[in-house]
Order: structure tokens, then sequence, then C-alpha cells
């Protein structure tokens, strides 16, 4: 295999299903998300196309929300079932290992015998079971992990060995951050319940996302990094990069800058993970020859015009590239290979009418799981390309 990085990006522009390959033949996971459509995370349905042995160095859930976990049972079936040939090193969780002590600690405040008739009391049992059956979930999915030792709780500031001198570095969550967030979910579901408080305190399960930095060590790649950043918000990046700046100088020298080749925008494109003084942090704003934008707008309409804004007033030379799955005008057909088989009705369409078919369902399609795209950096000549990958 080339000296290259791979990240597949699948179901762009809502949820998150990242699957990356290194130069090594190995591979990473990051969330599960799939759309109701599908059976399974598209990464799970691209790896049952491996052939031969695949060893996955790590599966990461970048925080607990249902739109980044809803595919992990799926993924341990998978993993576990007698016909895969593949094996699971690492699980790396974000900031503290997973919150199955919770459900205790809340018990203990509420006592054993009176959380359910709260519950009933308060007509809160759905909240309730919902809760319970999360993080039990989380505990039994991934306990031989944990008695292995191979549960990973990932902390701001801390660099690590992934494969063959791949690293990663993450950024946040701070240990500050992750503390304030294990005391507010146990306010937060004590209150539910009890019904103490007219409302009960909100916290933003996002700040608990991680911020991850993959690069090589090797002397001739030093620069080349590759930013993955969940669902952080525009707080959580510029606390972030405001403890980087302090504490970089006792870091390693290959992250003594943190300009990215490949950056995964956060909470799917959202204005309030953007903002200018984040992607001039990422972006090397006079070196790149093109930044290219790949996204589709669902639903949601991720990304936002701001965040795309934000990028095109960081990157002063060079070219800046969008490439919209579901518009005509912005997506060129003809560049883009399809990287495995498309459908045979897409197949019998030429790309002006491919595009138009997509533009005329443009608010279906990208929910279904048929937009992603794989990017591919090549060390060997240090430059990038982007396929449009189409479901088979």
């Amino acid at each position: 295999m080339n000296e290259c990085f791979e990240a597949y990006v699948f179901n762009v522009g809502h949820g998150d299903n990242i699957l990356i390959r290194f130069s090594t033949g190995t591979w990473g996971l990051i969330d599960f998300h799939y759309t109701d459509d599908q059976n399974e995370p598209p990464s799970i349905t691209y790896l049952r196309g491996v052939k031969g042995p695949i060893v996955i160095e790590f599966v990461h859930i970048t925080h607990y929300h249902k739109d980044h976990t809803k595919g992990l049972d799926q993924f341990f079936d998978w993993l576990n079932d007698p016909r895969t040939n593949a094996t699971l090193n690492q699980i790396w969780l974000p900031g503290t290992s997973p919150p199955d002590k919770l459900p205790r600690l809340i018990n203990t405040l509420i006592g054993e015998q009176k959380i359910i008739q709260a519950a009933i009391k308060n007509k809160v049992v759905d909240e309730v079971q919902d809760f319970q059956y999360h993080f039990t979930f989380f505990d039994e999915k991934i306990v031989e992990y944990r008695k292995k030792g191979n549960l990973t709780p990932l902390i701001g500031g801390v660099p690590f060995l992934v494969t063959d001198n791949y690293w990663s570095f993450c950024m946040s969550p701070s240990t500050k951050v992750v503390n304030e967030m294990r005391d507010n979910q146990i306010e937060f579901f004590r209150q539910t319940i009890q019904r103490t408080a007219e409302k009960a305190p909100y916290f933003d399960g996002n700040t608990l996302s991680t911020i991850l930095l993959f690069y090589r060590r090797a002397e001739e790649y030093k620069g080349i990094r590759f930013a993955f950043g969940g669902d952080a918000t525009q707080k959580d990046w510029h606390s972030a990069l405001t403890d980087y700046e302090k504490e970089k100088d006792g870091l390693a020298s290959d992250l003594q800058e943190i300009y990215s080749a490949f950056i995964k925008a956060s909470h799917h494109g959202s204005k309030h993970s953007s903002s200018e003084y984040i992607w001039t942090s990422l972006i090397d704003a006079g070196n790149p020859k093109c930044v290219h934008a790949f996204f589709s707008s669902g639903d949601l309409s991720y990304p936002n015009k701001e965040t795309l804004e934000h990028i095109q007033c960081v990157v002063r030379n060079g070219a800046f590239v969008q490439t919209h799955a579901t518009n005509k005008d912005l997506t060129d057909y003809n560049y883009y290979k399809q990287d495995y088989p498309a459908t045979s009705d897409q197949r019998s369409l030429d790309a002006q009418e491919r595009a138009a078919q997509y533009g005329r369902h443009r608010k279906k399609l990208p929910m279904s799981g048929l937009v992603a795209y794989k990017y591919n950096y090549d060390f060997s000549t240090l430059t990038a390309t982007v396929t449009r990958l189409i479901r088979p």
C-alpha cells in the first residue's frame, strides 16, 4: 500500500460516521451514525467488502449523543460475528471511562427504592429508562476491553501512539470540563426525576466532544496533520486553542503548529462551532494551493453559511472550492471518480442528469446515506485527492 492516510466520511451533512485507513493497512473508526433506511453504519458496510483480516486500531466515540453512537450495537454485532475476520485493539472515549457510574451515584443521592417511584410520580419514566439503558449499554458492550486495559479515556493535552509512527494528540476536553460535565449530568438527572426545580439545569453534551489531531513523527512528514473535532462548540475550540498556545512549547517539535491537511468541521458545519480564529489556527493561510470543502445540506441545512464564510476569509492564497453533493452548479461529477459501484439507475445517467436528480431530491438523498467522500493524502507526493463515494 502507498504511504497514504485515508478518511472515509459517510453521511456528510448529518450524523457522523468516519472510517480511517492508515498506510499500515490498519483502520480506525470515529462515531457510528446511520440513517433509517440503512441497516448499519456505512463504515461497517464498507468493511464487509474488505478482503483479508481487518485490524482496527481504535473505535472512538467523540461524545454520547445519539447521532454519534446510534450504530454501536450493529458494530459489535458485526465484530463478534464468527464470520468476521476482524480484531479491535482499543476503545477511545471522551474524557472519562463510560459514565456507567452515574446511575449509581444518582441512586445513592435519591435512594435505590425511590428512583422509579419518583419517576412515575413526575411522569419521567421514559427518560429514566432511556438514561439507564444508555449507560448500561456502554458498560456491557465494552466491559471486556475495560478488563484488558484497552479502554482509553482521552484528555486534552495528551499525545499517544496509534500505530507504526502514527500519533494522535487530544486537544479537548480538559479535565476541568469533564468534571463539570459529570456534576451537571448528576444534578440534571436528579432534578428531572424529583422535580426539585421548575426547570432542571441544562448541559450541552457537545461540550464533552473530543478534538483530535492525527500526525506522523517521521522527520519528512512533520507539519502534516489531520483534525477531527466531533461536535465541539466554538467555546470548546477557543478554550482548547488557548490551552494549546500556553502549553505548546513543552510539546514535541511536530506539534509546534497545528495547521492540518484535513479538517472535519465540528458539529456538521454549525456556525456555533466555527469562527475565523478557529480556522486561522487550523489553516496555514499563506500556504495552501487549494482548500476544498465537501459537504451536503440535508434537512438541517449544514454547513451553515457563516462557517463557509469563516473559511473563505482565512484562505488568502489559492482557491476555495466547494463541492456540494446536491447542487449541480457546485459539483463537477466528471471530476470525481466513483470509488465503488453506483446503483444501476445512477449508472445509467450521465453526469448532468445525475446531478439534476440529486438536486431534485436534495432533502432526501443526503439523509439516506448516499452522500459520502473519501479523502486520500499521499505522503510520497504530499498531495491530497477527494473521491465521491456511491453506496453499492
